[in-house]
């Protein structure tokens, strides 16, 4: 079971700039998230809002104080949720985020967000470094297409395939949202 009071979900780089052609986010993965927010809200999880940040101005997306950077409406903080702003893959790495989940008593993160390989993944590892318990929940975490150094394109399903192996050997409890839903005592189903 997991005890709710003593588990954050970590939101990584749900941000606008993710939407914007030719990257585009499944519906699926953006109604599994909502779901998952809500039932972390419903069981009063610690939701933390993670938020990429490139440190070169002007050079690509992610820049602070542009509306690329804000976090996608469709799971927009409420009142008490904390963000914390990034500037590596590793959501820990000179963030207050291991400070903050200290403070709250915190002992297991539940990851989702963006991208599958990439935040996410360096934010579960980082997790596991730090001695948190980590669920991975595969259907609500998403990722692209990317081209390899042979020139050949990887499929985004194939990407996330992987990393999901790669992650339960060691790094992870990857699981779904129905399947984390049923480790929370008394949840409303998903």
């Amino acid at each position: 079971m997991i005890d709710a009071e003593k588990t954050a979900l970590l939101l990584v780089d749900i941000q606008n700039d993710y939407w914007l052609p030719p990257r585009e986010p499944r519906d699926r993965f953006v109604r599994t998230v909502q779901a998952l927010l809500e039932l972390a809200r419903e069981s009063e999880m610690l939701v933390i809002h993670v938020q990429h940040a490139r440190r070169e101005p002007g050079k690509g997306g992610f820049q602070q104080g542009t509306p690329g950077f804000e976090i996608h409406p469709s799971v927009a903080p409420i009142t008490g949720e904390p963000r914390v702003v990034k500037h590596t893959a590793d959501s820990f790495y000179e963030t207050e985020l291991d400070a903050i989940l200290k403070v709250a008593g915190i002992d297991t993160v539940v990851v989702c967000g963006m991208q599958t390989q990439k935040c996410c993944d360096t934010t579960a590892r980082g997790a596991k470094a730090r001695g948190y318990r980590c669920y991975f929940v595969t259907d609500a975490v998403e990722t692209f297409d990317l081209t390899g150094p042979d020139g050949l394109i990887v499929d985004r399903d194939e990407i996330a395939r992987v990393t999901f192996a790669t992650l339960h050997n060691g790094f992870a409890e990857v699981v779904t949202l129905v399947e984390l839903a049923q480790l929370l005592p008394a949840t409303a189903a998903v």
